[in-house]
């Protein structure tokens, strides 16, 4: 029996209020994991360099086996850059160099450069206008219900790629579930944490 374990958490009342996001995790485990990846949830929710929260959140759902749908994790080519300016020239450069027009990169580009607070999900943008197809204003449409199918063999893989960290782990793990979504042909994202500095 696998069960999906979801945390997030928020300063100034829950998201729906318009409390800040501080942060957020999802695993699917089996029964025998979740008292103990709670206890790290809950450490990851109120330990945060976002600030401690005043709301959390924590829902376990029992999930149908026969329901989750696996798929590869995306290969990651790593680009370095000696300034933010040069990032986002290079994020443009590889946008454009998965069918994104330049006009729609660069207008999903300055949508996130933008952004007073951070997105509570993704904007969907057209590849050819760069118009903002959901209505969903800051909420954005959010991509639930992912994790590992095991998670040592993850961070095995990546460590042996020279890679670790759990950014990088749950960023690939999401990324490569966009990816997989009939009619998306690119991500942009960047972290909301100041720390983390990966695109």
């Amino acid at each position: 029996m696998m069960y999906s374990i979801k945390m997030r958490s928020s300063k100034g009342g829950p998201h729906e209020e318009g409390g800040k996001h501080i942060s957020g995790a999802e695993r699917i485990l089996r029964e025998d994991e979740i008292e103990e990846e709670l206890i790290n949830v809950y450490r990851r929710a109120i330990t945060h360099e976002r600030g401690k929260p005043d709301f959390i959140n924590l829902k376990i759902e029992k999930i149908d086996e026969e329901d989750i749908i696996y798929k590869k994790r995306l290969n990651i080519n790593e680009h370095h850059v000696e300034s933010k300016e040069d990032g986002l020239d290079l994020a443009k450069e590889l946008l454009m160099d998965n069918a994104v027009s330049e006009e729609s990169a660069e207008m999903a580009i300055q949508n996130l450069q933008d952004l007073e607070e951070s997105m509570h999900g993704a904007m969907l943008i057209d590849k050819d206008t760069g118009d903002r197809i959901d209505n969903k204003g800051i909420k954005g449409v959010r991509v639930t219900g992912i994790a590992s199918a095991d998670i040592t063999e993850y961070q095995e893989s990546l460590k042996n790629d020279g890679r670790e960290g759990l950014h990088l782990e749950e960023a690939l793990i999401l990324a490569s579930k966009i990816a997989s979504c009939k009619g998306i042909v690119a991500e942009l994202c960047w972290s909301d944490d100041p720390s983390y500095v990966i695109g």
